[in-house]
């Protein structure tokens, strides 16, 4: 459910469809907005659709999808 629904999320911010984006979707290489938007945007879906109150900047290092993943996994 989590990959699913930040797969979701994730086709809004580029032209790849939910069946092309997997966990290794890169943060930087296959999104087609401004990284910081995207982290911006990442951060609000993370407090909203997950509880897991969160700052862009603690994103800041993540590469993929799945290291988004796994830190819902961590703080939940």
């Amino acid at each position: 459910m989590v990959e699913d629904k930040l797969r979701r999320l994730t086709t809004f911010f580029t032209s790849k469809s939910f069946d092309e984006i997997d966990m290794g979707f890169s943060l930087e290489n296959d999104i087609n907005v401004d990284r910081g938007y995207f982290l911006e945007m990442m951060a609000g879906a993370l407090t909203y659709h997950f509880g897991i109150e969160t700052e862009a900047s603690a994103l800041e290092g993540f590469s993929t999808l799945q290291d988004i993943a796994d830190y819902i996994a961590s703080h939940q």
